[in-house]
């Protein structure tokens, strides 16, 4: 979990094309800023955004509300996310592990590992053990259904 003090790691901004890789393990702590806010890039080069409902996708070009994101910490190294909505991100186990902005609480399905990656950036690992990846010949939706790391950015 977080601890008060224990520094983070910083990434670039803008890191290059996805490449499966091995995750560098950090021993639990979240890499990302507990209880503050983030913004994603996927390695489309755009930002993760919620899209009006809860749709989640990696498909916005400009940063706004929409592309704010609240981390926090949700117990054993895992974080939740919560959007500008007000909810928090989810993975629906029906829809082919589909991430959507609709929790109302951290349920065990809003609850994500983030590693840092070797090369620089980070890999988001949902509840259901896959790994999270934006499908992009599907609009960018994203969803939580690959067995290796799929690389993200933040800011």
């Amino acid at each position: 979990g977080y601890q008060p003090g224990v520094s983070k790691l910083k990434f670039s901004r803008f890191i290059g094309a996805c490449k499966n890789e091995a995750p560098l393990v950090l021993g639990g702590t979240s890499v990302l800023p507990i209880n503050g806010q983030i913004v994603l890039r996927g390695n489309n080069t755009r930002y993760v955004s919620l899209l009006p409902g809860s749709e989640v996708t990696v498909n916005q070009n400009n940063k706004s509300d929409a592309e704010i994101f609240t981390v926090l910490d949700a117990g054993n190294g895992k974080v939740a996310l919560r959007a500008s909505n007000g909810k928090y991100v989810t993975i629906d186990g029906s829809q082919f592990g589909r991430v959507k902005a609709n929790g109302n609480s951290v349920g065990s399905s809003a609850k994500f590992v983030v590693e840092a990656l070797a090369s620089g950036g980070i890999s988001i690992k949902a509840s259901n053990g896959k790994y999270v990846q934006a499908a992009y010949s599907s609009g960018g939706v994203l969803l939580a259904n690959l067995n290796s790391p799929q690389k993200f950015t933040y800011q």
